[in-house]
């Protein structure tokens, strides 16, 4: 597996010598920026030449994509019987998108030499207040990229993990835009006189984290809604998503294979074809 610290633009992004007072400083202000701003953006994080090689190999990839249409509320949970369909807590939107998975990465890709790099999940654990992050075991969920062609688009969500790790690799010849609204909802708020006026199309609170292929991304979607806008021209928008857990050898339920992958692992992670 190549060396992930050849990949990574440490000049700009000291995340290994964490003895220097470069270092220090860029754990802390990184962190202090997550902490403040709900996400933290890492533009040129990965260098040109190992860039066009994760972009290239994922455009290799995209016919084993599994392309999936959802209808779902921004919750992601099912209908409340208490609130009427047209209430912000059912409201049904739609996403359109495709998903390359683990296994259809090539072994030698450096997309995975970068998910595995040890000096990288420090530096996510540190950001994200974590104690420690693992890599997830099963062949399907670990680290995904996905496809966004045009016309499509991720709907307004809150995910069901505290933070998201991402990395832009390639981005749509229009549209694609990732918004969010900073802290929309708390434990205690659902914040649906919020979410029913965003969906109803006040946009006066949405941020757009900018963000240029090669830039890594660590994001509070568990609190702050999001969507990705719809991809426009002749582009495919990729984006790798790096998916971790606080426990290490974990693996995604046989539920959230089959309806993210169509398809699933057996107790040992193995995946089960056809998916």
């Amino acid at each position: 597996m190549l060396n992930a610290q050849s990949l990574i633009n440490t000049d700009a992004y000291p995340i290994f010598d964490r003895s220097s007072a470069e270092s220090v400083a860029f754990f802390a202000a990184s962190r202090k920026t997550y902490v403040e701003q709900g996400a933290l953006a890492l533009p040129g994080f990965i260098l040109p030449a190992a860039l066009e090689r994760m972009a290239r190999d994922a455009a290799d990839v995209e016919h084993l994509s599994f392309k999936q249409e959802k209808h779902h509320n921004v919750y992601l949970l099912d209908t409340d019987r208490a609130f009427g369909d047209d209430h912000p807590r059912n409201r049904q939107l739609t996403t359109t998108n495709s998903t390359i998975s683990y296994a259809d990465i090539q072994t030698d890709a450096p997309l995975r030499a970068l998910y595995h790099c040890k000096g990288l999940h420090h530096f996510i654990a540190y950001v994200t207040g974590k104690a420690g992050i693992y890599p997830y075991v099963d062949q399907l969920s670990p680290l995904n990229i996905g496809i966004s062609r045009p016309g499509e688009t991720l709907a307004w969500h809150f995910d069901t993990s505290d933070f998201a790790t991402t990395l832009l690799l390639q981005a749509a010849e229009e549209g694609g835009a990732f918004e969010y609204i900073p802290r929309t909802r708390n434990e205690v708020d659902p914040a649906y006189e919020r979410v029913g006026r965003l969906l109803d199309g006040d946009s006066r609170d949405v941020e757009i984290l900018q963000a240029e292929p090669g830039t890594l991304a660590l994001f509070q979607g568990r609190h702050s809604i999001h969507r990705v806008a719809p991809v426009k021209g002749d582009k495919t928008r990729m984006i790798a998503i790096l998916t971790y857990d606080e426990k290490p050898d974990q693996q995604m339920n046989a539920y959230t294979q089959e309806k993210f992958y169509g398809g699933r692992c057996d107790g040992d992670g193995n995946r089960l074809c056809p998916c």
